[in-house]
């Protein structure tokens, strides 16, 4: 698997796969040991399956975990940063 090259991409998505329809989006979306994602305001209601490794995220200051093979619920208009294991 690629791995992020400088400390200053940690927080970019080493690799993305989409497909979209008028009303559904899937994807998925592999980050770097240690990468974040945000912060930012979630738009739509966003189903989160974590595959491996484990990701903190903080929702409005509560913090939500999830470990493989578990799934997140996440809600528009929430702001979120998401904090992925420095562990691979």
């Amino acid at each position: 698997m690629p791995r992020a090259s400088h400390s200053l991409l940690k927080n970019m998505p080493i690799r993305i796969r989409a497909a979209n329809s008028p009303r559904v989006m899937f994807g998925d979306v592999v980050y770097a040991p240690g990468g974040t994602c945000g912060p930012r305001v979630q738009q739509e209601y966003q189903l989160v399956v974590l595959v491996e490794g484990g990701v903190t995220a903080d929702v409005e200051g509560q913090e939500r975990r999830l470990q493989p093979g578990e799934v997140g619920l996440f809600l528009p208009g929430r702001r979120e940063m998401f904090t992925f294991s420095a562990d691979p």
